[in-house]
């Protein structure tokens, strides 16, 4: 239990990482759909 202690990580940062990898998917999923949507569709 006392390593879980040590290692654990405050919500907030855990919350932090999580809208960073929200945000960079999102991100990804744009680029794709511009890629893959039809000709001069914007």
């Amino acid at each position: 239990m006392h390593v879980f202690m040590e290692m654990y990580v405050p919500p907030f940062s855990v919350s932090a990482k999580a809208i960073g990898l929200v945000a960079e998917i999102s991100a990804l999923v744009e680029r794709y759909a511009i890629l893959f949507s039809p000709c001069g569709a914007k």
